[in-house]
């Protein structure tokens, strides 16, 4: 569940407001805080720097507003290092271990999340232009993609299958079409169950 709600009623602000602010409709923001519709990547952003908040807290996948939240006392929030005896210093550096660890390691792989999904948008650019012409159907993939850890996971599994298709052993053969069958048998029936609902959905319009 994303924060965006959350946010936005700390700032005591209107939708209408936020909406202003980004040039969309109060109607989406509506639709964003209640996870009904997933913002474009370039909308996250904008939100994010509006609360003054990262991105994966916003989109509720960190407990942290910022990348070094959380690892300084809360009691301590001037985040200034207080002078003290060896023993504390045993404290202060297991807390850090413990706490502060787990917190960088996350912070990382939200760097590391948002430099793959950098790397995907010419990805996703050229299969927009492949799609277009030969279903001459205007699709924005880069839009559409917009979840940052989902889009880092998307060019992970191409690197692996750009990998696989690199070896020529007949395993690495056998295993990349086997790969190409289910996500071929997956697309047909996710395209399958897609018409249906529209079909479904159009069917009750008329009757309404």
């Amino acid at each position: 569940m994303n924060r965006i709600k959350e946010l936005r009623k700390n700032k005591h602000i209107a939708q209408g407001e936020l909406a202003d602010y980004l040039g969309i409709s109060t109607q989406a923001i509506s639709l964003y805080e209640r996870n009904e519709r997933e913002p474009k990547l370039a909308t996250w952003q904008k939100l994010a720097d509006f609360f003054n908040v990262d991105v994966a807290y916003l989109q509720g996948t960190s407990p942290y507003r910022h990348a070094m939240d959380g690892i300084f006392s809360s009691q301590n929030e001037n985040k200034e290092i207080p002078v003290i005896d060896q023993s504390e210093l045993d404290k202060l550096l297991s807390r850090f271990d413990e706490n502060g660890g787990q917190q960088l390691n996350r912070e990382w792989q939200a760097r590391q999340d948002r430099i793959k999904s950098e790397q995907l948008t010419p990805i996703l650019i050229y299969l927009n232009t492949l799609n277009k012409e030969s279903t001459e159907t205007e699709l924005n993939f880069n839009e559409q993609i917009s979840d940052i850890s989902l889009r880092s996971q998307l060019l992970t599994i191409i690197d692996n299958l750009v990998y696989v298709a690199s070896n020529k052993s007949l395993e690495h053969n056998k295993l990349l079409k086997e790969i190409s069958n289910k996500l071929k048998n997956e697309s047909i029936n996710i395209i399958t169950k897609t018409a249906l609902a529209e079909e479904q959905q159009n069917k009750k319009n008329s009757d309404d």
